[in-house]
């Protein structure tokens, strides 16, 4: 079990609000004006916001629309996010150069994503098994350059290294790094680490 919370539809104006709490820093409300102009000067927080209002749009049934603004975000921050995905409250993308979310894609909340990683199907041509797309679960993060691809979970706070090629699921809590991913228990099985007062002793 890899242990994915996912985010419950029709939920987006709250998710909208946790996004900009956790862009802030802080739980208390925020004058427009303040919100206005930390939007202005953060292409994260732009990204972010228009995929809310991109959500919103697929809510009511204006899937159109909604590839519109799908667009006009990649055009204005370098993300994008598929139509279709669904994305809890409190994502973090510091840098949204890059991201691209697939279409079918579900993620929890409090995710961070960091600039160029790519999470869809690892095929083009609809229907099969590994054209399905990624569950991610709440508080991950994932680094850049990384890759989730396939019919794949990544359970709740897990993390993702840098430059690593996710291809099975990951347990909830893991450390993954690698191509193809793996978990760093593998990593660091058979590695012995000195014993702390052996190594004060060693250097006196």
């Amino acid at each position: 079990m890899t242990g994915c919370t996912v985010p419950a539809e029709g939920r987006n104006r709250s998710a909208a609000r946790r996004d900009l709490e956790r862009w802030v820093g802080s739980a208390r409300p925020l004058p427009a004006l303040a919100i206005a102009r930390k939007a202005a000067a953060s292409p994260g927080i732009q990204a972010v916001l228009l995929l809310r209002v991109q959500i919103a749009l697929v809510e009511r049934g204006h899937r159109s629309l909604a590839r519109a603004v799908s667009l006009l975000n990649l055009r204005l921050t370098g993300a994008h996010f598929g139509v279709g995905c669904r994305i809890g409250g409190g994502l973090l993308v510091p840098h949204p150069q890059g991201v691209i979310i697939g279409q079918d894609v579900v993620m929890g909340e409090n995710c961070t994503i960091y600039h160029d990683v790519a999470i869809g199907g690892r095929s083009i041509v609809e229907g099969r098994e590994d054209d399905r797309q990624p569950v991610i679960g709440s508080g991950v993060m994932i680094g850049l350059r990384a890759s989730v691809l396939g019919p794949v979970e990544v359970g709740d706070g897990a993390i993702v290294g840098a430059h690593a090629l996710v291809l099975r699921s990951v347990a909830r809590g893991d450390t993954v790094v690698g191509v193809p991913a793996s978990s760093m228990k593998r990593h660091t099985r058979g590695v012995t680490v000195p014993d702390a007062s052996t190594s004060t002793a060693a250097r006196a």
